[in-house]
Order: C-alpha cells, then sequence, then structure tokens
C-alpha cells in the first residue's frame, strides 16, 4: 500500500513569499492557475506573478498569419500595462531563422537583456 501524502492546512504559508501571498490565493481561488510568483528581492525590484493564461482570438490570427507566410520561429511577447486604471496593451513579435535562435532570445528576455 502507497503511504498516502499529508497536505498542510495552509500551503500557501509554506510555498508562496509573504509579498505576494494574498495576490496568489487571489487569483488561484478565482480560477487563474499561477506558475511562479516573486516578492522582489532585489533593491528596485517590485512583486510579480506568473500565470497561465488562453490566448484570445487575436493572438491565434496574428498566429496563423505568421506561419501562414512561412514564419515557423518567434515569440509573442504580450503586455498589458494599467497605469491609474487605465489599460493599455500591446504584442511584440520576435521574428528567428531558426529554433535555437527562439531558444537564445527567450534566454536573454529572461536575463532581462
Amino acid at each position: 500500500m502507497a503511504a498516502e501524502k499529508t497536505t498542510s492546512l495552509d500551503w500557501y504559508s509554506e510555498n508562496i513569499e509573504s509579498g505576494v501571498r494574498d495576490l496568489v490565493r487571489f487569483l488561484r481561488d478565482n480560477g487563474v492557475n499561477t506558475e511562479c510568483s516573486c516578492e522582489g528581492h532585489v533593491k528596485g525590484a517590485i512583486p510579480y506573478v506568473q500565470c497561465q493564461y488562453i490566448t484570445d482570438g487575436e493572438i491565434h490570427r496574428i498566429h496563423r498569419l505568421l506561419t501562414g507566410h512561412g514564419y515557423e520561429n518567434f515569440i509573442f511577447k504580450l503586455f498589458h500595462l494599467v497605469v491609474e486604471g487605465h489599460p493599455f496593451s500591446t504584442l511584440d513579435i520576435y521574428v528567428g531563422k531558426s529554433g535555437s535562435d527562439i531558444y537564445e532570445k527567450k534566454r536573454q528576455m529572461d536575463k532581462g537583456q
């Protein structure tokens, strides 16, 4: 018989940093799957929560447009900035000649380059 896994009464307290814990709990309680988060350990850094999302029709349309025109390696970087309650949405498209170009660009983006 397999050993039963014990579950903590407060998984959030044990696994999520206090600076983003309420936001992560709120998002997950409302059906948003969070993937990672950070309360901001480097001076000047701001807290963030990374979430999964389902792309809307416009993203699918641009994807089909690019692949239909022969582009096979690209990154969509989505921004939805809200300043004083006003939303600003934009989409950056990075195109590479090969899959390795795209993986390298993603690595650079992750490092903030």
